[in-house]
């Protein structure tokens, strides 16, 4: 009795453990996903900076070699 008993619980254990597993993945991968979202709007604020700089930059000196 004593060495099924033990298999269950090991079975257990081993479930619980892929559980686990499963949760840190899921957990990782969101992180990720987030991390990827900010990153994307990071950059993009950075570009839309840079375009209105360079039009300003542009339009400054169209205007004084007009």
């Amino acid at each position: 009795m004593s060495c099924c008993s033990s298999s269950q619980e090991v079975q257990k254990r081993l479930e619980d453990s892929k559980a686990g597993i499963d949760r840190l993945d899921q957990e990782r991968d969101d992180v990720c996903r987030q991390c990827e979202a900010d990153e994307r709007k990071r950059l993009r604020l950075l570009v839309d900076n840079l375009h209105a700089t360079w039009t300003e930059i542009n339009e400054a000196y169209t205007d004084r070699h007009r």
